[in-house]
């Protein structure tokens, strides 16, 4: 049964529990195992409590920023620095 959903910003991510940038700490279920989600992701999770009372993952999928309205844009990439010569590379 969900308890609730947190949309967030991951900060880190370990192997058994994600940090949001809010200090959010949401812990994995025994074998759940994630993608690697990079920090600055934004996540929507889907999560229930524990007998102890912490969050617990049900679900979690990554999600548009869009609607997370505090936070800036996201910088341009400038692939010059990562040594790419393809002109055509935008």
């Amino acid at each position: 049964m969900v308890s609730g959903v947190v949309i967030g910003i991951v900060k880190e991510q370990h192997a058994d529990y994600i940090v949001l940038t809010n200090t959010s700490r949401i812990s994995l279920p025994d074998g759940l195992v994630l993608e690697r989600l990079l920090p600055g992701s934004s996540v929507t999770i889907l999560y229930r409590r524990d007998p102890a009372g912490e969050m617990l993952v049900q679900t979690i999928t990554r999600s548009a920023a869009s609607h997370l309205r505090h936070l800036p844009p996201p910088p341009a990439t400038d692939h010059r620095r990562w040594g790419y010569t393809d002109n055509g590379w935008r």
